[in-house]
């Protein structure tokens, strides 16, 4: 196969800058290049509505239940971060955590942007209740509500992102929209906080794409930090305004705040992350270079890093220098006795954590539990 370099990706997209953030992704575009990854793109929206559809569902009953005592061991459950859907998380520390970032009563409007047209791709608005989304929905690509357009400005809302130039200046604009929108459709929450997390195609894609809990931490950090830490034109991610807890642990540096969310969010162990069966078999069906290339080779030919590993990644801007990891253990999953790779992507729970020395071996006998949500299977 054919080795791309970023040379050949046009100048005139925007996300060029933050390649070397997404060392999934440019593993990819270095054997398939830039038009493959463009055409993916086009077909993303069937994909996105899926996932996000299915996190957030099984995320809001997983949480009712735990909440109300009817999940068994909510401690060796795992589910996805209730919004926006891409961090994965203990079951039991789930709704603590979201009303500990959150607030009591808020709304969130998760953004997409495009990376090659920069407009507003897609939108997923949950409103929050005491950490537990009680109201969502999902704005696709050719949704008429992208076509309304802000009071002052005149920008349609699809085109806020081109128009403002940077994730700050679009989430001050969109929220503006979209706080009139959550006020039409829902007056009784008119009085609630109201945020934005903003975040490039690419950039979300590179998050789903990683394979573990801890690396998930890191990679979120990195796209918030862009700007500020890796002195690039913007950031690749960010909340508009940022609620105060994620402001405050954002501003650590990488380690400390790997560290803190895996706390939070799972007791710093170790999480193989789920991807649920349609949007896997969609990845297959249409893009299965995505599936060898980005997944695939994670967990069965380079292996995965130990948590202290991820948390002392050195991260490389240089794409054709690559990141600098530890030497450590690297697990495979046929260390844990998984036979595939998509039975390891049903999720699993590790008893390993950042205080697992780095040259610890691994088997299956670290396994606490396999499966996601309420499909999940306990092994200790």
């Amino acid at each position: 196969m054919p080795q791309y370099t970023i040379g050949d990706i046009p100048d005139k997209v925007h996300t060029k800058q933050f390649l070397g953030l997404t060392p999934h992704l440019y593993r990819i575009f270095k054997e398939v290049g830039w038009d493959y990854y463009n055409k993916g793109m086009e077909k993303l929206n069937d994909a996105v509505n899926s996932l996000l559809s299915i996190r957030m569902k099984e995320g809001i009953e997983v949480s009712k239940k735990t909440v109300s005592g009817e999940l068994k061991e909510p401690e060796k459950t795992l589910c996805y971060m209730l919004h926006p859907s891409i961090v994965p998380s203990r079951a039991d520390l789930m709704v603590g955590t979201m009303k500990l970032l959150y607030g009591e009563s808020v709304d969130v409007s998760f953004i997409l942007i495009d990376d090659d047209s920069k407009e507003i791709s897609f939108i997923v608005n949950s409103h929050l209740e005491d950490g537990i989304p009680v109201d969502f929905f999902i704005v696709e690509r050719d949704d008429e509500l992208l076509e309304r357009r802000h009071m002052k400005l005149g920008y349609k809302l699809r085109d806020i992102p081109k128009k403002t130039k940077t994730l700050e200046k679009c989430g001050a604009s969109v929220i503006e929209i979209m706080r009139d929108i959550r006020n039409e459709r829902t007056p009784q929450w008119s009085n609630s906080t109201y945020l934005t997390a903003e975040s490039w195609i690419s950039c979300a894609i590179n998050i789903v794409l990683e394979c573990t809990g801890f690396q998930t931490h890191g990679l979120f950090w990195d796209g918030v930090n862009a700007k500020r830490r890796y002195k690039l034109k913007d950031d690749y991610c960010r909340f508009y305004p940022y609620p105060p807890s994620l402001n405050t642990m954002f501003m650590m540096q990488r380690p400390q705040y790997i560290a803190r969310a895996a706390g939070l969010f799972n007791s710093h162990q170790m999480i193989i992350k789920g991807i649920h069966p349609t949007p896997l078999q969609w990845m297959k069906d249409n893009f299965v270079e995505v599936f060898e290339i980005g997944i695939r080779h994670q967990l069965e030919i380079e292996g995965l890093n130990l948590p202290v590993v991820n948390m002392n990644t050195r991260v490389n801007l240089d794409v054709e220098k690559g990141w600098d990891f530890d030497k450590g253990t690297k697990i495979k999953i046929e260390d844990l006795g998984i036979e595939s790779s998509e039975d390891a992507l049903k999720g699993v729970l590790l008893d390993v954590t950042h205080e697992t020395p780095p040259d610890a071996k691994i088997d299956k006998n670290n396994i606490i539990s396999k499966g996601w949500g309420l499909n999940t299977k306990f092994f200790k």
